[in-house]
């Protein structure tokens, strides 16, 4: 899943996101608190994230986290008010999926002065904070992404790796016992994702190091 700045049509940076959840079903609610009970696989995550809603005051993450799923309907009317929210801070959004992925427009002139695109992409990563606690997506992506991607919640750090070998992103020199203890502890990755205009950056290894931290079984999401 990649937020992408755009210029001209074309995809010029990513930055990634790692949510992971999945759904749960609610039996009935506290009898003095009146906070929902969940159950399942992911019953922890939902209580959690519907605490941190209630904390926040977001009264729409609250009611549509309550009876431990999440509608596409509600995912879709969360990711509009992202949206709005962007736009009204100025931000021209291109794309945006369920998922958290998608493309924003740069202005030719910020995108070609590096003070100015790391100034822009701070700001930005400001102004998604806000809007993605503002609009709910902050409480409800992370439960929806995982839905999609460990609805058992058994992925292991060993799936992670089998993902990583599947799509070459690191070689044989590199055991599965390094990788797990880097994704485990976390300890320094064998393998670095160099940045986007670094010259020895791999765009494929990129994009598959991202996509199976997240991913790993590669379910549809």
């Amino acid at each position: 899943m990649t937020v992408g700045r755009v210029l001209a049509g074309m995809v010029v940076a990513v930055l990634t996101a790692l949510p992971c959840a999945c759904g749960s079903v609610p039996v009935g609610k506290d009898a003095k608190s009146e906070t929902p009970s969940f159950s399942g696989p992911w019953a922890a995550e939902y209580r959690r994230y519907y605490e941190r809603a209630k904390v926040a005051g977001n009264d729409f993450a609250m009611e549509a986290l309550a009876d431990g799923t999440l509608s596409e309907g509600e995912m879709q009317e969360a990711t509009n008010r992202w949206t709005g929210c962007m736009t009204e801070k100025g931000y021209t959004i291109l794309s945006r999926s369920l998922s958290g992925g998608g493309d924003t427009a740069v202005d030719p002139d910020t995108m070609h002065n590096p003070a100015a695109l790391d100034a822009w992409d701070r700001q930005y990563a400001i102004d998604d904070q806000a809007c993605m606690e503002s609009s709910g997506l902050e409480y409800m992506q992370v439960l929806w992404v995982g839905e999609r991607t460990d609805p058992g919640k058994d992925v292991d750090a060993a799936a992670i790796v089998r993902c990583l070998r599947r799509h070459e992103v690191v070689d044989e020199s590199i055991s599965d016992d390094e990788l797990i203890e880097a994704l485990t502890d976390d300890k320094p990755f064998p393998w670095t994702d160099h940045g986007a205009s670094s010259p020895e950056r791999d765009g494929e290894k990129a994009r598959w190091l991202s996509e199976c931290t997240v991913n790993p079984l590669e379910l549809e999401y």
